[in-house]
């Protein structure tokens, strides 16, 4: 199995689309109500919000590929909590469903918080759906903690979630 990791560019807005569709659908279905996951979907919205992204100098976004076959991503930027100055927000992490289990996701994870930490960011947060107990538990395996923090999101209650880099 020959996995690479590399920078999101540009020219991978519709992979990324495509790759967080995939991935929402699968782990959001039993969270997400039917129209929600239907504006959140949307290929043309979400290829343009990853064209954006990737044009920002302050989001960094890393495509997983096994064998040449985009599986997962992961993007993140400065924090959007203004009492949070030092800390990254790891605004997403997915990977399609039949690829979870073969540690694409440890290695995707790892790459990141290596890369927030050598662009100077003292700390990572995310929020989860408090429902979503896999990503949870991803979460917690790789030194992340629940803080208290709730709010609700998209009609669900999401958690969030700290590490020190």
């Amino acid at each position: 199995m020959d996995v690479v990791i590399r920078k999101a560019e540009t020219a991978d807005a519709k992979t990324c689309a495509d790759l967080q569709i995939v991935s929402w659908r699968s782990a959001f279905r039993d969270i997400l109500s039917g129209p929600v996951m239907a504006s959140k979907t949307r290929p043309e919205r979400l290829k343009l919000v990853y064209e954006a992204a990737a044009a920002s100098e302050e989001h960094h976004g890393f495509l997983i590929l096994r064998d040449e076959k985009p599986c997962g991503m992961a993007w993140y930027g400065p924090a959007r909590r203004s009492e949070m100055k030092e800390a990254a927000e790891l605004i997403c992490i997915h990977i399609r469903p039949e690829e979870k289990g073969r540690g694409l996701g440890r290695r995707l994870i790892a790459h990141v918080l290596a890369d927030m930490k050598k662009q100077g960011y003292a700390e990572c947060y995310l929020w989860v759906f408090s429902a979503n107990e896999k990503a949870r538990a991803f979460y917690e395996r790789t030194g992340f903690m629940a803080d208290g923090l709730r709010k609700s999101t998209l009609e669900a209650e999401e958690i969030m979630y700290r590490k020190t880099l």
